[in-house]
């Protein structure tokens, strides 16, 4: 196919976990570049994506995660909970 480029994402992460008590908790932020998708021009690509994080997980039990995805042409987030039985 002509006209394809490899292009790659660019990314920058810092997290940080830390225990208050027995509950361990993460947080997370960066940022990454979405390459130029040329046959799909409808997709939020050539962007600078922020992104936030934070996880905590209780009595070994129950973890819940949540994230969100901010950028020009997007905004999605991401919540998560886990059952460990």
């Amino acid at each position: 196919m002509t006209g394809l480029r490899r292009q790659s994402r660019r990314k920058r992460v810092a997290w940080y976990i830390w225990l208050r008590g027995d509950v361990p908790i993460a947080l997370r932020v960066g940022t990454f570049t979405d390459p130029d998708h040329e046959f799909f021009t409808d997709l939020d690509s050539d962007q600078l994506h922020y992104t936030i994080g934070a996880a905590v997980v209780l009595q070994d039990r129950v973890q819940i995660d949540g994230a969100v995805n901010l950028a020009d042409n997007i905004k999605e987030g991401l919540l998560s909970l886990v059952f460990r039985f």
